[in-house]
């Protein structure tokens, strides 16, 4: 009996529902809600409250998450709708890599040197418009310098900054492999 190569299988077929296309996309799907089902647990399990940077990050896994699905969708998808989903999860994983690296740099602060402490993010909310709810986290939220829990060495934000880098690669290797 002859082996078939891999290629040629019906699994990795132009026609199958599991393209290599889509299975990226769901490794994508996969990595966003692992981080968010993480985020969840520290929370609610282990009692770390998140700062307003960590609230924001959970946000762009969540609309990543989402983007990530919609691309999974076993369907035929037009080359205009691929490539604005390309678009819009690279630049959501550029916008995580920027949160998260402002949070490693604030973390890395030396100690004094970081800004003041905001209030919450529901007080900001009831008190100023989005725009400047946004300005105030990204210039002051000195809660989000405390490092509150390592893994292997890495801080949260660390390892948040790693995953949105991760995302990016995936992001970035769907859109150069468009027309799969």
């Amino acid at each position: 009996m002859h082996l078939k190569p891999y290629a040629n299988t019906p699994i990795f077929s132009e026609r199958s529902t599991f393209s290599p296309t889509r299975i990226r996309a769901l490794i994508g799907v996969v990595l966003c809600l692992g981080a968010l089902g993480f985020g969840y647990y520290l929370e609610h399990r282990q009692y770390i409250q998140p700062c307003p940077l960590c609230i924001l990050q959970r946000g762009i896994y969540l609309l990543l998450a989402l983007l990530f699905l919609i691309w999974a969708i076993p369907r035929e998808m037009s080359i205009w709708l691929s490539r604005s989903l390309a678009f819009l999860t690279t630049f959501s994983a550029i916008l995580g890599i920027a949160l998260a690296g402002r949070q490693v740099w604030l973390e890395h602060l030396p100690p004094g040197e970081a800004p003041l402490c905001s209030a919450s993010l529901e007080r900001l909310f009831e008190i100023y418009p989005v725009t400047e709810v946004f300005r105030r986290i990204l210039t002051t939220s000195g809660e989000c310098a405390r490092v509150m829990f390592r893994i292997v060495g890495l801080s949260l934000a660390e390892w948040s900054l790693v995953m949105f880098e991760i995302l990016l690669l995936v992001s970035l290797y769907q859109w150069r492999h468009i027309n799969e």
